[in-house]
């Protein structure tokens, strides 16, 4: 899996000479003047060198670098957008069927709310949330939202590219692109990234075309199992994608945990609370590129929910390097706001 500006996993075992520690180490410039306290604006191999956070740009290749203890912006004080409003039909699987990498086949109509997006030449996933509106990543579609007419947005697919299937997809084209107002490309994992789509058209609900559930604002899932789901790689670096839609169960961890199993591969980042992750401790298991934007669901008493949309990720399926997701359940109010 990749979000737009990620940073490379080869990036965290960098290790400069003597001869250029002197130009990567930290110093203050006066590029930018909202770092939070206790960080400072810093070249960006810097921060990977000394082992602090990567925070917000501050400049070209200058970002604000604090320690892992120095958390000023983990938290952040979201606005209320009101209660959470759901299609009264939404949740319901059309199959009773209870490969993404190590996933399987899912069955035609288990997740009749995946949406396979296409940007230009780029592909990404989502899902119906609404009889007009599809739920995806803000870094899929940030840099098209005054151009939604080169998103193209498929419904209904099971086998992609064939007439096999017991009822057709459909294709949409986007009338308007809403991205989260605090939306930011990050070196790590993106902020706040989500974003509605408003198709140029309704839906009209079938076996193959129904919506998924929202979360109520600030619900929890730590330690349910989650489902992911796409057309993404079946092994990791792998170019082949399949045909088939692929699903694959993952445990909803702790971001203290995602953290730590993180810098056990030197990799330090910060999972914000708008983030969540999701995976195995020793891989296996991942949503993977080609993937972004796509759904991680669970399954509450028969009716799915949105709990996390594909976000980034420093590998795929490796061991200590869970998927990050975007907490929807962090969001939902927003974007229930935007769908009626």
């Amino acid at each position: 899996m990749s979000g737009a500006a990620v940073a490379d996993e080869k990036l965290s075992r960098f290790r400069p000479s003597s001869l250029i520690r002197n130009f990567l180490k930290p110093r203050k410039v006066n590029l930018f003047s909202g770092c939070p306290a206790n960080t400072q604006c810093s070249f960006i191999l810097s921060c990977w060198w000394t082992g602090d956070s990567v925070g917000t740009s501050c400049g070209p290749f200058f970002f604000c670098c604090g320690s892992q203890d120095s958390r000023d912006d983990h938290h952040v004080n979201q606005l209320y957008y009101g209660p959470v409003r759901n299609d009264p039909l939404c949740g319901r699987s059309s199959s009773s069927t209870s490969r993404i990498v190590g996933g399987e086949d899912a069955a035609f109509g288990q997740f009749p709310w995946l949406a396979f997006i296409q940007v230009g030449g780029s592909r990404c996933g989502g899902a119906l949330v609404a009889w007009r509106h599809v739920v995806t990543a803000g870094h899929c579609v940030a840099k098209t939202q005054h151009n939604p007419g080169n998103i193209k947005v498929t419904l209904g697919d099971y086998i992609l590219n064939s007439d096999l299937e017991g009822l057709p997809s459909e294709t949409f084209g986007v009338d308007e692109v809403k991205v989260h107002p605090k939306f930011r490309f990050t070196p790590q994992a993106d902020r706040f990234d989500v974003a509605v789509l408003l198709l140029d058209r309704a839906v009209e609900y079938k076996f193959n075309m129904k919506p998924i559930c929202l979360p109520e604002k600030g619900t929890d899932f730590l330690g349910s199992i989650g489902y992911a789901a796409g057309w993404g790689a079946l092994e990791p670096g792998s170019k082949l994608r399949p045909k088939i839609l692929q699903y694959v169960p993952v445990p909803i961890i702790n971001n203290k945990m995602c953290e730590g199993w993180h810098r056990r591969r030197g990799i330090n980042i910060i999972i914000f609370d708008e983030m969540v992750c999701a995976g195995y401790e020793y891989g296996g298991r991942d949503s993977c590129q080609g993937d972004s934007g796509g759904p991680l669901m669970i399954n509450y008493f028969g009716i799915w929910y949105l709990v996390g949309i594909v976000s980034a990720g420093y590998s795929c399926a490796k061991q200590f390097q869970p998927g990050i997701y975007h907490r929807v359940s962090s969001t939902s109010d927003w974007i229930s706001t935007n769908l009626y």
